[in-house]
């Protein structure tokens, strides 16, 4: 960020959307903790781009990458539970 103005104007701004990007993120994923986690990674993408994105739509745009974020972990978590339940039965129906 370049100055004070727009540092200010970007805490203003999670300030006043942290809240609805967490349950946003929670909805998608189901996890308190990792909700957390892809809120703040999205407002560190953010406020790289803070400058050129301020009077632009950062609603939008950080929406987006709460979103994306969260369906990406979703989607990862349901390959590394299907990976897993693949390895129990391949356990099992070996002979011991």
């Amino acid at each position: 960020m370049a100055n004070d103005a727009s540092y200010a104007d970007f805490a203003a701004f999670v300030a006043a959307r942290e809240r609805g990007l967490l349950r946003a993120a929670y909805l998608v994923c189901g996890d308190v903790t990792e909700a957390e986690d892809i809120v703040q990674g999205a407002l560190v993408k953010l406020a790289g781009r803070w400058d050129r994105m301020s009077d632009e739509h950062p609603d939008a745009y950080v929406r987006q990458i709460v979103y994306r974020d969260a369906v990406s972990w979703w989607r990862r978590r349901r390959a590394e539970r299907s990976a897993i339940e693949r390895l129990s039965l391949i356990h099992i129906s070996e002979p011991t």
